[in-house]
């Protein structure tokens, strides 16, 4: 009976030792557990440190990057400022822009003051020194009836001609040179005067200080009025306003009295 109770303390005896082992075990075990459980957060919290650590200083590469470009952006946006403004400052090339001819429109050809005044200059010469009946033209070379003109003022007969027609109308030219006044003619070229012509008579219009007044400047034609003096034969010297009416037109390219301005 002995014999069994030490059997059953030592074998109560194994049972402690046994649950005090595995008790042991367990709190090694738990421990060596939280060791490593410590070891796995003290590793993660460094991870997220490194990691934090490397965004940062990936932002703060990013963000030199970026002010490096936003530098060369405003580098390179200043070099084209400067390359627009001296295009702008600089002298602008000048472009010959074909003539465009305009359409269906035509402007009216009008004849200027200064060719008017050519016009009744050449009249005044016309009346006063060639058709006045006693030309103030003539040289001292006769033939006969026959005076020869000064070639100072007419060259020869085509000469004489040509001026003719570059004061009146192709009509009234003809009429002057052949009907109205004679006495010119052709000999061999040169232009004479048959003194069987010479006529006198008296002219009192006085053209020194003339003005014109223009009444009608139209396509190809100009109607007109020359402000001259007046002094007759019996009011010698009374000097009254004068008005002689002409006009001119456009014939064959050129700008013409339709008739002599003489009175």
């Amino acid at each position: 009976m002995k014999k069994y109770a030490v059997i059953g303390v030592e074998i109560l005896l194994s049972i402690i030792l046994i649950v005090v082992i595995v008790f042991l075990a367990i709190r090694i075990t738990g421990n060596n557990n939280s060791k490593d459980i410590k070891e796995a957060d003290k590793k993660s919290i460094q991870t997220t440190q490194q990691m934090a650590k490397e965004t940062v200083s990936t932002k703060s590469e990013e963000s030199q990057q970026s002010s490096i470009n936003n530098e060369s952006q405003e580098e390179s946006t200043e070099i084209i400022t400067e390359a627009v403004t001296e295009a702008v400052t600089e002298e602008p090339v000048q472009v010959e822009e074909p003539v465009k001819e305009a359409d269906n429109i035509q402007t009216a050809n009008i004849i200027d003051m200064d060719k008017l005044n050519d016009l009744v200059s050449e009249n005044i010469f016309m009346i006063s020194s060639v058709f006045n009946g006693s030309p103030t033209i003539l040289s001292n070379e006769k033939s006969g009836t026959y005076i020869k003109v000064n070639t100072n003022v007419f060259a020869d007969y085509a000469d004489f001609k040509n001026r003719v027609y570059s004061v009146y109308t192709k009509e009234q030219a003809d009429y002057y040179i052949s009907t109205g006044y004679p006495g010119y003619t052709d000999v061999n070229g040169d232009l004479y005067f048959d003194t069987n012509y010479m006529a006198g008579g008296g002219y009192y219009v006085i053209w020194d200080g003339y003005t014109i007044t223009v009444n009608d400047n139209s396509d190809n034609e100009c109607s007109f009025t020359v402000n001259v003096k007046y002094q007759g034969p019996s009011t010698l010297n009374v000097l009254t306003d004068y008005y002689i009416n002409g006009n001119a037109v456009y014939e064959e390219g050129r700008w013409v009295l339709t008739k002599m301005l003489r009175d």
